[in-house]
C-alpha cells in the first residue's frame, strides 16, 4: 500500500474510485469506458478490490495513462478509508448503500459509515458523485466539503435519465440530461439498477469533463462482467441467467424482479445461500423465499445452509411444497434443473461467492451438451 501511493502520486493524474453495496464492479466498467472515449484510462482488472487488489491496481499506472478507475469493496470499518489512503482519489462514487456484511457491520447503518469512507477519504479538492435517490447516500453527502456532482432518474439532478424506451433483453433507450446538455443514449444492459449504475458513472465522467458528444461511443465500448445477470441462450427458447458472482438480500431482490419483468414464459430460481448476513440471515433468506413465489416463479431449487428458510419463506409465499427442490449438490442441482426445464423458461441461478452457483451453471450445460441440446 505504501509502495502504491508512493507510485500514484509521482504519477499524479486522476483517480476515480467506486463503491457501494451492489454494482462495483458493472459501473468500474461503464465508468472506464465513458473516460476511455476521452482518454487513456486505466481499468482495474476483473474485481480487484480489496487491500492487495487496489495497490496492484494503482502499481500498473503508467505514464501513458490519464486517468485510472478503480474499485473498492469492504466488509468492516476502516477499510475504505485505508484503501483511500493508497489511492488518493479525486471522484468518488457510491453506487447504493444495503444489507451487506451485516454479520461485522450490525445493520444498514453502520453499512452507510463504512460505505461513507469513500467520501471522507477523497483527495482535497476531489469531487463526489451522490446518488439522490439513495438515502443514505444523499445523508452521507451532506457532510462532504468538496464538490458534489448528483444523478437522479428524477430531473433536477446534474445527470439524470428518462426511459424513452424499455428494449426488453436489449437495454434501455433513454434521454439523458448530463450538466447544461441533453442527449439520448442507448445502453444495452437490462433492469433499472443498471440505469443507476450508468447514472454514477456518467457523473464520474461529467466531472472529469467528457464531452456530451463521446458518450454513446463509451457505453458501446462497454465490456459486460461476467457472471452479473449473463445470459445464456442454450436451446429450445431455455435462457440461462448467470447471475452467480456474488448474493445479498438487495441484489438478489433485483434479480427476480429482472427475470419477473422479462420472461415471456416459467421462471425458475436456482439459490444458494446469501453470506454474512450473521444473524439477520435466516430472515433474509425467507423473505427472499416469498418473493419468488409472489413473483410467480414455477419452481425453486436451493442449496446450501440457509435451504430450509428460503423452502418456508417460499412456501409462506404461496408456492406448493413439490415445486420446491433442496440439492445435496451443485451437481444433484443440475441434473434436477435439467430434468425439470421445458421450452421457453428462464432459468436464474444466483448466490454468495462462497457458494460458487457458476457450478450449477457449468453442470447443467454439460448436461445438455451430452444430450445434444
Amino acid at each position: 500500500g505504501d509502495l502504491a501511493r508512493f507510485h500514484r502520486r509521482k504519477w499524479a493524474k486522476k483517480i476515480v474510485a467506486i463503491s457501494g453495496s451492489n454494482g462495483k464492479t458493472t459501473t468500474k466498467e461503464i465508468a472506464a469506458a465513458l473516460l476511455g472515449a476521452s482518454y487513456s484510462a486505466l481499468k482495474a482488472p476483473g474485481t480487484w478490490n480489496n487491500a492487495l487488489g487496489v495497490p496492484l491496481s494503482l502499481l500498473m499506472l503508467e505514464k501513458k495513462h490519464d486517468v485510472a478507475v478503480l474499485e473498492m469493496g469492504m466488509n468492516d470499518f476502516g477499510e475504505l478509508a485505508m484503501l483511500g489512503r493508497m489511492a488518493e482519489h479525486d471522484a468518488a462514487i457510491l453506487t447504493n448503500v444495503g444489507p451487506v456484511h451485516l454479520e461485522k457491520l450490525g445493520s444498514v447503518e453502520g453499512v452507510a459509515r463504512a460505505k461513507g469512507e469513500l467520501f471522507t477519504s477523497l483527495k482535497e479538492g476531489g469531487t463526489a458523485v451522490v446518488n439522490q435517490d439513495d438515502g443514505w447516500i444523499a445523508k452521507l453527502a451532506s457532510t462532504v466539503s468538496g464538490r458534489r456532482v448528483t444523478v437522479s432518474l428524477a430531473a433536477g439532478a446534474d445527470v439524470s435519465a428518462r426511459v424513452l424506451q424499455d428494449l426488453g433483453s436489449e437495454g434501455f433507450h433513454l434521454a439523458v440530461q448530463y450538466g447544461g446538455q441533453k442527449t439520448e443514449i442507448r445502453f444495452p444492459f437490462v433492469g433499472i439498477h443498471n440505469v443507476y449504475n450508468l447514472l454514477c458513472a456518467l457523473g464520474a465522467a461529467l466531472a472529469l469533463e467528457v464531452p456530451v458528444s463521446r458518450l454513446q461511443k463509451g457505453v458501446d465500448a462497454i465490456v459486460r462482467p461476467s457472471m452479473r445477470l449473463e445470459t445464456i441462450e442454450c436451446g429450445r427458447g431455455i435462457r440461462l441467467i448467470n447471475d452467480c458472482y456474488n448474493a445479498n438480500p438487495s441484489s438478489t431482490l433485483v434479480a427476480l424482479e429482472v427475470v419477473r419483468d422479462t420472461s415471456p414464459k416459467r421462471k425458475l430460481a436456482v439459490l444458494g445461500d446469501m453470506m454474512e448476513l450473521g444473524e439477520f440471515a435466516p430472515r433474509a433468506h425467507r423473505d427472499i423465499g416469498i418473493k419468488v413465489a409472489t413473483f410467480g416463479f414455477a419452481h425453486l431449487f436451493v442449496l446450501g445452509q440457509f435451504s430450509g428458510d428460503l423452502v418456508q419463506g417460499a412456501v409462506q409465499g404461496g408456492m406448493p411444497r413439490q415445486n420446491i427442490t433442496v440439492g445435496k449438490s451443485h451437481e444433484d442441482l443440475a441434473k434436477a434443473i435439467s430434468e425439470n426445464a421445458k421450452e421457453g423458461d428462464t432459468i436464474l441461478v444466483k448466490g454468495s461467492r462462497g457458494m460458487k452457483m457458476e457450478k450449477v451453471t457449468n453442470e447443467l450445460l454439460r448436461l445438455w451438451r451430452e444430450k445434444g441440446a
